[in-house]
């Protein structure tokens, strides 16, 4: 599957040399659905899924030239969400019924004590709380 990740010079000069690296950071929320690389791959939403890394990285990125990588994945070997597939959806939504709480209490938590992140930069939980 081709598949496009958006992000700065200095992250994709690592990326390409080592790798996609999941480092552990202390005190910082993981991603909205768990740490990981995250990717856009071709869509019904009328915007190109390069079009769309660019756009993300560029918004939530840091200030540095943003770039867009181009990976093929082995789709037999990823965990993925297919919002086409019923049952997926079914379970992504147990998923945020499941964890809400924990999650809402966290981004608390970060907003009271001002702390700076992504999330907070964001304003939400991308949409999913």
């Amino acid at each position: 599957m081709e598949a496009f990740h958006g992000t700065d010079l200095d992250h994709a000069d690592s990326i390409i040399k080592n790798g996609f690296s999941l480092i552990e950071k202390l005190n910082r929320l993981p991603n909205d659905l768990g740490r990981g690389a995250y990717f856009f791959v071709e869509n019904n939403f009328g915007l190109q899924p390069c079009e769309m890394a660019y756009r993300f990285a560029k918004i939530y990125g840091s200030n540095s030239h943003t770039i867009v990588l181009k990976a093929d994945i082995e789709t037999e070997k990823t965990l993925s969400i297919n919002f086409d597939k019923p049952e997926q959806i079914i379970a992504f939504s147990k998923f945020r019924i499941q964890n809400s709480d924990y999650v809402k209490k966290q981004f608390n938590t970060y907003e009271e004590k001002g702390k700076c992140c992504s999330i907070l930069k964001r304003g939400n939980l991308d949409g999913i709380w």
